[in-house]
């Protein structure tokens, strides 16, 4: 693991494959660590001819944890998201597309793929809006454009998504593969070894619960950017999944059908999350035949 300076922050960060090769940036969803790209799948898109790189969003793992923004009130943002009020955040989702924009000034990469899962997807959408020269393409993964009219997850996966993780390891692991069992949408590929391995590593890495909240009222104040993706003009890539139960495939239909030329591909029994080791060569397969149609 290194450390970046970055957009007057600290991003720790991890790389697979030869710097040489065209870049890949890996961004991971709402409160997740890098360690939520599996190695085994990194290094899949490294053999595929990427230099991969995956890190810790703000707030998470071992990068800047921003004390100074105190903890926001997040039930009243989401009150206030469904009312179309606007939100005041600590920080916004254009700020974290900086950072990624600022890990990539260290790296010397000049432009980079950027795949985004989640609120990782939401992230990229704000790069390929502010920072479209730095971004060979753009992918996609379990997100949304964030229109209130989408299909809502399904009430296991709410209350899933609202249930308080218990405090210790075992407790917080046996939680973690609950909630993406959830999310998993009854797909048979989910596997539970897998989120389990992700969880312990994330709980013995620390965990930042106020990090998790920020991140929270930062999506919820961008809202519905519908509108704005219809500006984009960087080569874009949607999968998503068939059985995902927190972002229905709705959710990645409407981004596909927003972006100007973007491709849509959707997986069945892929749930939400990347723990579905079955998947991971579709996946990457996807992943590496678009980047060779659109080379950074």
């Amino acid at each position: 693991m290194s450390i970046a300076a970055a957009n007057s922050i600290e991003i720790a960060y991890e790389t697979f494959g030869r710097q040489q090769d065209p870049g890949l940036v890996l961004i991971m969803g709402l409160g997740e660590q890098m360690v939520a790209w599996p190695v085994k799948f990194c290094r899949r898109l490294a053999d595929g001819g990427f230099f991969v790189i995956r890190f810790d969003n703000r707030d998470t793992g071992f990068s800047t944890k921003l004390e100074a923004c105190g903890v926001p009130d997040l039930m009243g943002a989401w009150e206030a998201y469904f009312r179309g009020e606007p939100i005041t955040p600590p920080y916004t989702l254009h700020d974290m597309a900086a950072d990624v924009v600022g890990l990539m000034d260290t790296l010397h990469l000049e432009r980079a793929s950027v795949c985004g899962f989640s609120l990782g997807g939401m992230i990229a959408q704000n790069m390929a809006l502010a920072f479209a020269h730095r971004m060979g393409s753009m992918i996609c993964m379990g997100t949304s454009t964030g229109e209130r009219g989408l299909p809502s997850p399904s009430p296991e996966a709410q209350d899933a998504m609202l249930a308080p993780p218990p405090p210790s390891r075992d407790g917080f692991v046996g939680h973690s593969v609950s909630v993406y069992r959830a999310f998993a949408g009854g797909s048979t590929l989910y596997d539970a070894g897998s989120r389990a391995e992700i969880a312990a590593l994330s709980f013995d890495r620390g965990l930042y619960p106020q990090g998790f909240v920020r991140q929270s009222v930062a999506m919820l104040a961008d809202g519905d950017r519908t509108e704005r993706l219809k500006k984009v003009r960087v080569p874009t890539l949607v999968l998503h999944g068939e059985a995902d139960s927190l972002a229905p495939v709705a959710h990645g239909h409407a981004i596909a059908e927003a972006v100007p030329g973007a491709r849509f591909e959707t997986l069945a029994h892929w749930g939400h999350g990347i723990d579905y080791p079955a998947l991971w060569p579709s996946l990457a397969e996807h992943i590496v035949r678009f980047q060779k149609a659109h080379p950074a």
